[in-house]
């Protein structure tokens, strides 16, 4: 193509002269702009037509803008995406929500290497801590792997299990979650009542020998012989049915006696208070009143050389 710098020079003759830029047209097309023209490296309509148009297109290499730089979208700068030196931001300052939309929308480290969030459509949201899954939403809920710490927690509980008591430290159980009481379960120093709402417990004992029941005992010697005197002090804890006080002849143990009041003996080796038998009722008794037996002789008088054998009737309360 024939440029205006080839052809300037072109034509010789007497009446030809070199005509400067600023003689063409109105003069406003300077030199340098000519030259600028004669330096394009391809036909000028090429080359602005390889350019962007600003009614849009499609950009075939890398876009690139410095710091402080923005871009903006709608009216009035409604949002920003720029780079201020420090941080990348997006920022949203118009009317609306910033919506990110995607049927899969995953948030992960620099490197895509890690998971950070993930967001399936018509499926779980997924929570990670140094790409491992901590939080994990579901269509019946959330599952969390590891530790839940939280200063409140609201709702009826239901589906907590594995409870530990000793984790309780305050508020009120509810009735219905309490269980049966059993002994197992009451253990240690019972906290200070009033009693005013216990039902069931009996003003006396429900029977003759249940717990709580009071009896009143005797000693009697087993066999013929002599045994040793005995004394059951109050507070000791006896076992009637087996009770036996290991002496040669043995004392056991006579219930409700009425007969061992007091009994005479004319024999010096006979001491055995006849009629009785070991007792059968059963539990533990705590000694309330102090039990004796006891043997004596008559050392003076028409009845000297006799002997009495005895035990006063003392009183036990059943305690198991």
């Amino acid at each position: 193509m024939a440029t205006y710098e080839s052809k300037k020079y072109a034509h010789t003759g007497a009446n030809l002269v070199n005509i400067a830029a600023t003689a063409v047209a109105d003069g406003t097309v300077s030199n340098a702009e000519y030259q600028f023209i004669n330096s394009l490296a391809s036909n000028a309509q090429t080359q602005i037509s390889a350019k962007l148009p600003l009614a849009g297109g499609t950009l075939t290499g890398d876009l690139n803008l410095g710091d402080d730089v923005d871009i903006n979208f709608g009216d009035s700068t409604d949002l920003k995406i720029f780079h201020n030196g420090s941080d990348s931001i997006i920022q949203d300052a118009g009317t609306g929500d910033l919506v990110v939309a995607g049927d899969n929308v995953q948030i992960t480290n620099s490197a895509q290497s890690e998971n950070q969030a993930v967001f399936t459509s018509n499926g779980a949201v997924e929570l990670y801590h140094n790409n491992a899954k901590k939080i994990e939403t579901s269509a019946t809920g959330v599952t969390i792997t590891g530790v839940a710490a939280a200063t409140t927690v609201t709702g009826d509980g239901s589906g907590l299990t594995s409870l530990n008591g000793s984790n309780i430290s305050s508020g009120t159980v509810a009735d219905a979650r309490i269980s049966t009481l059993t002994a197992s379960k009451l253990t240690g120093a019972l906290p200070a009542i009033d009693g005013s709402n216990l039902t069931g417990i009996d003003v006396v004992p429900s029977a003759a020998d249940t717990v709580g029941a009071l009896r009143t005992f005797a000693l009697f010697a087993a066999s013929v012989g002599s045994p040793a005197n005995t004394t059951i002090s109050v507070g000791d804890v006896i076992t009637p049915a087996t009770y036996t006080n290991g002496g040669s002849p043995a004392l056991h143990l006579a219930i409700d006696p009425g007969a061992l009041k007091n009994s005479g003996f004319t024999s010096s080796t006979s001491h055995n208070i006849g009629g009785k038998t070991r007792t059968t009722v059963s539990g533990t008794w705590r000694v309330l009143t102090i039990g004796e037996y006891q043997i004596a002789t008559v050392t003076s008088g028409p009845n000297a050389g006799q002997q009495s054998a005895a035990s006063n009737g003392f009183l036990a309360q059943r305690i198991t």
